[in-house]
């Protein structure tokens, strides 16, 4: 398939672009908030409106409305891949690119956000115990795990199936508890020693 843009639309696109960034620049934080207390704190039962416990290379998806809070936990040595799409509009979806480039780190901890393609603050991180969360590498896929072990991009699939979107709909997405860095030579690794479970 074959869009025409006019000059005048690539031109509008591109000061959008360019507006998100500068406001992006302008609301980043200066100066983050202390970390997180290890170990993590137990919630306050009365602030939980409910609590999920899913499998091991399943899935699950949920609707927050503004103030609302979720948590995650992970059992030792595994991760939680997440994507995210604005409620109102569903073509609205998480942009890790430009999340790591307007706040100009691949280091997703407490006081950091994460940007719509739009340019909006979708989730806000307001506590962090683990530290290693990985916003390079994306989520698994069957050439991971072997066929027919369950992967984050078939469950990814899924997951927006229940949305009424398709897999042209899905972000990469932010793969939680999974420590990945970028060496001086541009190599990826992987920091076992942050891990902890929590977020």
């Amino acid at each position: 398939m074959h869009i025409h843009r006019t000059p005048d639309q690539i031109a509008a696109d591109r000061a959008r672009y360019e507006d998100h960034q500068r406001r992006g620049l302008t609301f980043a934080p200066k100066a983050l908030p202390d970390p997180s207390p290890l170990p993590a704190p137990p919630p306050d039962p009365a602030r939980v409106l409910g609590t999920e416990v899913i499998a091991g290379g399943w899935y699950w998806t949920c609707t927050l409305t503004a103030g609302q809070v979720i948590r995650v936990e992970g059992a030792a040595g595994t991760s939680v891949s997440l994507a995210v799409w604005a409620a109102r509009d569903a073509s609205e979806r998480l942009n890790l690119p430009d999340t790591v480039k307007v706040q100009w780190t691949t280091e997703l901890r407490k006081g950091r956000v994460l940007l719509s393609d739009m340019g909006r603050v979708l989730l806000s991180i307001t506590e962090d115990s683990s530290g290693a969360h990985d916003a390079l590498t994306g989520g698994s896929s069957a050439a991971d795990v072997g066929q027919g072990v369950r992967n984050c991009r078939d469950n990814m699939v899924l997951a927006a199936g229940k949305l009424g979107l398709d897999r042209r709909d899905i972000p990469a997405v932010l793969t939680l508890f999974a420590p990945v860095r970028v060496d001086a030579g541009g190599h990826f690794g992987w920091r076992g020693s942050l891990l902890s479970g929590r977020a």
